[in-house]
């Protein structure tokens, strides 16, 4: 039987994915005495991934990303977007979010599509980004949740891949609380 050859993206590494798999289950075990997560209109929410971004001017990239949300109601939030790589590279964005119940194996599980507008800056060039992503919440139990999230940060970042507009994709996974 023939075997088929798996192609990954150059920014998808063996290492990059452990480091990202336990930090996420770290951040899990780490958040576990915090408050509810239901969202509701008023309510703030904070969270925390770690992962990897590509296309950086330095490659591929550890990340970690810094969010708080506020509910405008149970399925619209807006708020901060702090993402860092290898802590040469930081990009800060207002990012509204649409929430949607997709009841995995979880009643709460929930699924957000997000997108923002900011800056980012790395070894001495400042440019916009604009981040686009696709989210999954999963809740652990009533105190947190797990999340993973996919974003495609669009920007004018000069990485060495030649002028326009740059794409660097990240995957992260934390938690939410």
């Amino acid at each position: 039987m023939p075997r088929a050859n798996i192609v990954l993206p150059s920014w998808i590494t063996l290492s990059g994915v452990l480091s990202g798999a336990l930090s996420g289950l770290l951040m899990i075990m780490i958040a576990a005495p915090c408050l509810a997560i239901e969202p509701r209109a008023g309510l703030w929410s904070v969270g925390a991934g770690l992962g990897v971004i590509g296309d950086t001017p330095d490659g591929t990239a550890f990340a970690f990303n810094l969010n708080a949300d506020r509910f405008i109601d149970p399925i619209f939030s807006l708020g901060p977007l702090l993402q860092v790589a290898d802590f040469s590279q930081v990009a800060l964005s207002l990012q509204p979010k649409y929430w949607i119940d997709v009841n995995l194996l979880n009643a709460g599980a929930k699924m957000n599509f997000q997108g923002g507008l900011g800056f980012l800056h790395t070894k001495g060039d400042t440019s916009f980004v604009i981040p686009i992503g696709l989210g999954v919440d999963y809740p652990i139990n009533r105190t947190f949740s797990f999340t993973m999230t996919l974003m495609l940060n669009f920007t004018g970042i000069d990485a060495g891949l030649g002028s326009g507009v740059h794409l660097m994709p990240g995957l992260t996974m934390g938690v939410r609380f």
